[in-house]
């Protein structure tokens, strides 16, 4: 690996968090800087958000090694149909590479549609 200025200070931060958001431009070597720091530490890259010429959209995509986790994030308490178009959509282009899309909102609630996942915001965890 080609030595990097921030990890000394990305090392020193790992004493004191339990999380640590690693950003920059793409392909600059935020992954095998984690790969190299953390080799027995799991993490996940945040690829932002995805929008077709439609207008349809997904919040987030969280990759995990070779799947990829759309997550749909909601205000609202109340869940509609509404919610759940840009996900279906987002599916139905991933195919296989899918891996439990969620629907985040801010009810009490928790339930599953269509093979979606739906929490409130206070049931999410780091496990």
């Amino acid at each position: 690996m080609i030595p990097r200025d921030a990890a000394h200070t990305v090392r020193n931060l790992a004493q004191g968090y339990p999380v640590i958001g690693i950003t920059g431009p793409r392909q600059s070597g935020k992954t095998t800087l984690c790969r190299a720091l953390f080799p027995r530490h799991q993490y996940v890259s945040l690829l932002s958000f995805w929008r077709d010429r439609s207008g349809h959209e997904v919040d987030l995509i969280v990759e995990h090694a070779d799947r990829l986790q759309p997550v749909e994030i909601k205000a609202g308490a109340t869940v509609t149909g509404d919610w759940l178009k840009g996900l279906r959509r987002w599916m139905s282009w991933a195919g296989d590479a899918v891996v439990d899309p969620t629907v985040v909102h801010g009810g009490r609630q928790s339930q599953e549609r269509e093979g979606i996942r739906i929490i409130p915001w206070n049931a999410l965890s780091l496990d």
